[in-house]
């Protein structure tokens, strides 16, 4: 296997994971809000 094509999918496979990373970050503060606002924590 080639060098460059290992890299790409190595990069791929990193900003997938950081696309997921950012989803649930923005999910769980999310709820963070709702319970703030609902008063209970």
């Amino acid at each position: 296997m080639n060098k460059l094509s290992t890299n790409t999918a190595n990069l791929k496979t990193l900003m997938k994971k950081t696309e997921h990373n950012k989803f649930w970050v923005f999910l769980q503060s999310r709820y963070a809000q709702k319970r703030k606002r609902s008063g209970t924590l």
